[in-house]
């Protein structure tokens, strides 16, 4: 695995809050750093995806797993206006961590 594409990922990682504020927050909020917003998940999935597409994940199980939740990532129900809830910054940690451990 490439260093910049972990780095990437540890990033989206632990750069971004796991708390879900009280209040809407978008790319001109003072404090953005929030995997609650929309655009976090989005550069997730795009980094995810070309994860898979050059080869720095590998493994056929790992990639079936991320690509799981791609598609849940991607999906119209998740990217409409619904407030995002922990439960899938959770899971987007997870496939992080999986990310970061496939090979």
């Amino acid at each position: 695995m490439k260093e910049a594409f972990k780095e990437r990922l540890e990033r989206l990682r632990d750069e971004h809050s796991n708390e879900i504020p009280n209040n809407w927050i978008d790319s001109r909020s003072p404090n953005n750093s929030f995997k609650v917003r929309g655009n976090w998940f989005f550069a997730l999935v795009a980094v995810l995806e070309n994860g898979i597409l050059d080869g720095e994940i590998r493994d056929p199980i790992v990639i079936r797993k991320i690509s799981r939740g791609i598609n849940r990532f991607t999906r119209r129900e998740f990217t409409k206006e619904n407030p995002t809830q922990a439960r899938e910054i959770k899971y987007a940690n997870l496939m992080i961590d999986l990310a970061l451990k496939g090979k």
